[in-house]
């Protein structure tokens, strides 16, 4: 089996990055006991259109706040360069052939053909019906329904469409999460497509934990620490985890907080401006170090050596986002907020706490104190990670296997 993956739609945020980094990882499990299992990779190529429509991309989005009467800002097109993604994924190279097939969705699938690939995956758009090879869509989340005020009337009108198309074309879709299942059960009770949640599986990779970088020194953190790994979005809900440090620091809490992740957030581009008034307003500035986006393997070397990693998200696609999924993989203790996707996380050192509620995570902050934990040695983080992955690679050729004999039968 020739499985192609998509990178479109996934390489403009770093939990999509992560995203097929984790699927990569699973898959390579499953060709280790399958050596007839073959995996491509597609990512960007920064030919001259690409750089021409980066270059342009300020310009254009202007225009459209002008015509729809918006405040103007000028913004650089999201997204990584195409040097920064091979780079990224160079440690599958062994295991992948990576392609360079160009950004847009139809590009890498008419690669995937070209390549001979005998399965898609993962469509964040639905192919044309004369797409010929069988495909495997991809949902992440039902936020709009839930948290309207986070969205333009325009994309929540997107998202809706795209969204049932998906449910109605598609004949599998991945999800991260049985939660997602139960959303697209609730709002699209007559949907025809069979959706498959991927098991909570955190896995660390070899290197996290081989690699015995520390990079407190580089960032200048020089007592105990708290770590948020959130890209500043509003359902990240920072402002609740502030207000928290706040009410911790003042009942003789010493701890940092350590925040990394993108300080940009499109929707609201006052957002980031907001939260920094906040942590003045509270007194805050020489306990709250926000680092933006770092290296992954900077941000893994935080969280090795923070107290806990924080989660105090209102909203996620999968069990306790990309941050809680990394921290247990490690051995971190996590403190979560306690919405549905997020009680999905089945394994670990785990704290809930009320979505929202300050005073409850500031008590628990407390709790745990500022000496780090014991956590498990290497050698079983690494042998439970593998265990993990074997069960995710295993589910995803299942699927693939559905698509392919479903798509023979039709």
């Amino acid at each position: 089996m020739k499985i192609g993956i998509l990178s479109q739609g996934f390489t403009g945020w770093g939990g999509g990055i992560d995203f097929i980094r984790y699927m990569l990882s699973y898959l390579d499990e499953e060709q280790k006991t399958n050596p007839d299992l073959h995996k491509t990779l597609f990512l960007p190529k920064d030919n001259f259109l690409e750089k021409l429509k980066k270059i342009s991309y300020p310009v254009r989005n202007l225009l459209k706040q002008f015509k729809k009467r918006r405040a103007l800002r000028w913004e650089k097109r999201p997204g990584f360069s195409s040097g920064y993604l091979q780079n990224t994924y160079k440690v599958f190279s062994s295991s992948t052939d990576i392609v360079l097939a160009g950004s847009n969705f139809n590009a890498q699938l008419r690669s995937a053909i070209s390549e001979g690939s005998d399965v898609v995956f993962p469509c964040m758009d639905v192919p044309d019906k004369s797409f010929s090879l069988p495909w495997v869509g991809y949902l992440f989340d039902f936020q709009h329904r839930y948290y309207p005020e986070f969205f333009s009337k325009d994309e929540i009108q997107s998202r809706n469409d795209a969204f049932a198309k998906m449910l109605f074309d598609a004949q599998h879709i991945v999800v991260n999460g049985r939660a997602v299942i139960n959303d697209a059960k609730m709002f699209y009770p007559e949907h025809t497509a069979k959706l498959h949640a991927l098991p909570f599986c955190p896995c660390p990779m070899p290197h996290w934990l081989d690699v015995q970088l520390d990079v407190r020194g580089k960032y200048e953190i020089t007592q105990p620490y708290f770590l948020i790994c959130n890209q500043f979005w509003k359902h990240k809900d920072h402002r609740t985890a502030f207000l928290a440090f706040k009410e911790y620091y003042d009942r003789g809490g010493d701890a940092l907080l350590i925040c990394t992740g993108s300080t940009d957030d499109f929707r609201f581009p006052k957002y980031f401006q907001e939260i920094n008034h906040l942590i003045n307003e509270l007194n805050l500035t020489k306990k709250i170090k926000i680092l933006g986006h770092i290296p992954k393997d900077d941000q893994i070397s935080l969280m090795k050596n923070a107290l806990s990693v924080i989660q105090p998200t209102l909203f996620e696609g999968g069990p306790g986002g990309g941050a809680s999924y990394e921290a247990i993989s490690l051995g971190i203790p996590v403190i979560a907020s306690d919405i549905p996707i997020n009680k999905e996380m089945n394994c670990g050192e785990l704290t809930f706490f009320a979505a929202g509620n300050p005073m409850e995570l500031a008590k628990i902050m407390l709790e745990r104190g500022e000496v780090p934990s014991a956590r498990s040695d290497n050698a079983t983080l690494l042998a439970q990670g593998l265990e993990r992955r074997k069960n995710a690679g295993r589910v995803l050729y299942n699927v693939f296997l559905e698509a392919i004999k479903d798509k023979r039968a039709n």
